[in-house]
């Protein structure tokens, strides 16, 4: 796991603890009437989709922390050991798919009576937050936790990337695919009119200056790296032009994985710990 991939792990957490906070403040509905009105929260797909890939990519990145952060490795370890953040989202993610595919009888029932019929059985067997049932404020506060750890590894990932930064060899880059997607980002940023003229001519002034080191005999590799890095930042805060944001990611992603010799997957770094100016 990388920097790059670290960073995302973090936004998709955001989101799950969106939705899941969502769901635990429609928790008394969903006693009620089943899990079936989970599908019904916004972004519930996307959320659901990243809940069934949680442990994998929580394995990978407790694994990543061990080299590039043993600092916190014990405290990701001893978080993610016990926590049904870890072992239970999966559980949970598919739980809700069964309801969502699942054929219900279809006997038409006054809605007053349906509510007694389910409030009766939730007297039996509640499906959240209890023994049996998926622990979802045990699982919205380890995922909090998760999230500060997540980001302070991303600090020591960066710095490491810092540190590393020699072992950049141009050689081993083809000019030709970041110079397509960075001129490819440009060219969306500049024809998107949901940006304003301060933000886009910002956004253009970082992308011109990663696109003027590539056509030096001996580019600063670490320019143009923050310069994307900084232009995806600013693009996600703003939740504008998301192709742009995926040739800028794209660019960044094969800079990382061509440009690193030797070592595992040196988990680079984060972005609170490089400054947002970038020299021309």
């Amino acid at each position: 796991m990388d920097w790059h991939q670290v960073r995302q792990l973090e936004e998709d957490l955001k989101k799950v603890r969106i939705f899941l906070f969502e769901v635990a403040i429609k928790q008394p509905e969903i006693e009620l009437w089943g899990l079936g009105l989970v599908n019904r929260i916004v972004g519930a797909d996307e959320a659901l989709a990243l809940l069934r890939t949680i442990e994998t990519r929580l394995s990978d990145f407790q694994s990543s922390v061990r080299y590039a952060a043993p600092e916190i490795f014990q405290k990701v370890s001893e978080l993610l050991d016990n926590s049904p953040l870890y072992h239970r989202a999966a559980e949970f993610s598919v739980s809700i798919e069964l309801e969502k595919h699942s054929k219900h009888p279809s006997i038409v029932l006054p809605t007053a009576i349906q509510a007694i019929f389910r409030y009766l059985n939730i007297r039996r067997e509640r499906i959240l937050d209890n023994d049996e049932g998926v622990p979802l404020r045990k699982i919205i506060v380890d995922l909090d936790r998760l999230l500060s750890l997540v980001s302070l590894a991303e600090k020591y990932f960066w710095r490491r990337l810092e540190e590393n930064r020699e072992v950049l060899k141009p050689s081993g880059v083809d000019l030709t695919v970041i110079g397509n997607h960075v001129e490819r980002a440009i060219f969306l940023i500049s024809n998107d009119s949901r940006l304003n003229s301060d933000d886009r001519e910002r956004i253009e002034e970082y992308l011109l200056s990663a696109q003027a080191e590539l056509v030096k005999d001996d580019p600063s590799w670490r320019k143009i790296i923050g310069a994307l890095v900084i232009v995806s930042t600013i693009l996600g805060g703003l939740a504008v032009a998301p192709e742009a944001v995926e040739n800028v990611n794209a660019a960044v992603r094969y800079l990382l994985g061509t440009t690193f010799d030797g070592g595992p997957s040196s988990p680079p770094e984060s972005l609170p710990s490089f400054s947002m100016t970038v020299e021309t």
